[in-house]
């Protein structure tokens, strides 16, 4: 049998499971289609800035991609004591996106290009 303190008590449970809810993350999609370039990836990334989704942390390729994503960012730098890992943009391959798309995921959001 349900109580008056029962059914209160559910209710102030209710805000703190929504705390755990996490929205997802905004994607902005670039006008133009692109593939992965030094013009492309800075554009993208002047992009995330004016959307204000903070800082550039990862490049989301897929397998096609890996070849000018090494050229462009070269290897993950082995971290020296005055450099964080939150310095420097890394890379990483997934196979969950389509053929020729990338992403550069920010800490608000995510900015997109759909190959060309």
């Amino acid at each position: 049998m349900s109580t008056r303190r029962s059914f209160f008590q559910s209710l102030a449970a209710a805000p703190l499971a929504l705390m755990d809810v996490k929205l997802a993350p905004q994607v902005f999609q670039l006008p133009i289609g692109c593939d992965l370039s030094m013009r492309s990836l800075q554009w993208a990334i002047n992009e995330g800035m004016q959307q204000r989704f903070g800082k550039p942390h990862t490049l989301l390729i897929g397998p096609e991609n890996l070849f000018p994503a090494r050229e462009l960012l070269g290897m993950p730098p082995q971290i020296q004591p005055p450099f964080k890992r939150e310095d420097f943009l890394i890379y990483e391959v997934t196979r969950d996106m389509p053929m020729n798309c990338w992403r550069v995921q920010f800490e608000h959001g995510v900015v997109e290009s759909q190959g060309p």
